[in-house]
Formats: C-alpha cells, sequence, structure tokens
C-alpha cells in the first residue's frame, strides 16, 4: 500500500519535470511523497509491539547474555581448575609479577581448592581473564 502511493507521487511528476528520473532527485519530490496519505494495512496495528515492550524484550535479552556469559565463565573456570590449570598457572614463574593482587589471590584459591570448588561470577571471570594475561606473557 505505502509503495503504491509512493510509486504514484513518483511517477507522475508536476510540471515542468517529465523525466521521473531527474524529479526522483528532487527535495520536493520526497516531501509529497512523506506526505501522502497512506492507509494502514487492516491488522498491522494488531502486529506492532509497544515501545516500552520493545524495551522490556531488549533489556530481558541483555540480562540474559549476561547470565549466560556468566554461567560460561564459572563452567570454563571449573573445567579448567578440574584439568589442573590453576596449580599450573600459580607455579608458573611470571605469574605473580603479571597479574594484579586481586587476581593472584584468586588464583591462589582457585590453585589450592578442592576439584569440586566453584568460583563466584566474578571469581571465575578474574581467573579466565587472568588465564589470558598469562597466556600473552608466554604461559601454555
Amino acid at each position: 500500500m505505502t509503495a503504491r502511493v509512493a510509486s504514484q507521487q513518483l511517477i507522475n511528476p508536476p510540471a515542468p519535470w517529465k523525466n521521473v528520473t531527474e524529479w526522483a532527485k528532487k527535495e520536493r519530490c520526497w516531501e509529497l511523497v512523506a506526505a501522502a496519505p497512506v492507509e494502514p494495512l487492516p491488522g498491522l496495528f494488531a502486529d506492532l509491539k509497544p515501545k516500552q515492550e520493545e524495551r522490556a524484550e531488549r533489556s530481558d535479552a541483555r540480562e540474559q547474555a549476561q547470565e549466560d556469559g556468566a554461567i560460561d565463565a564459572v563452567t570454563q573456570a571449573v573445567r579448567l581448575g578440574a584439568d589442573g590449570m590453576w596449580r599450573k598457572a600459580f607455579s608458573w614463574p611470571g605469574t605473580r609479577r603479571l597479574l594484579s593482587p586481586v587476581e593472584y589471590g584468586i588464583l591462589t584459591t582457585a590453585a589450592s581448592a578442592r576439584k569440586t570448588w566453584v568460583p563466584s561470577d566474578l571469581q571465575a571471570r578474574r581467573l579466565i581473564s587472568a588465564l589470558k594475561k598469562l597466556q600473552e606473557d608466554g604461559f601454555v
């Protein structure tokens, strides 16, 4: 419906424009297209979401993505701990020099913890971040 209205405005240029392609380049053409009355299709508004609902859905999606990221970090930290990674990282010679005191403290806890230890979301993210720092400096 909207395309039909726009098409009619474009293919029927007023004088002095006879060439449709030249008319379509004029600002006045697009002003007329924008001002042309358009009847919405029946049922269109039933398919639209209110703006607040859309914002709420986007906010929920962001929160879910954050939760998923936290779960992934905890899962990865637990898996790496079970494989002995935190003990290896703690024993690596450059560790204390490269990590912040907070990162080193969490790594100390992880390295000395039982295999059933589960870090908090924040601890897991910091452990993964610390591991990346160590790997960038040569830790395998």
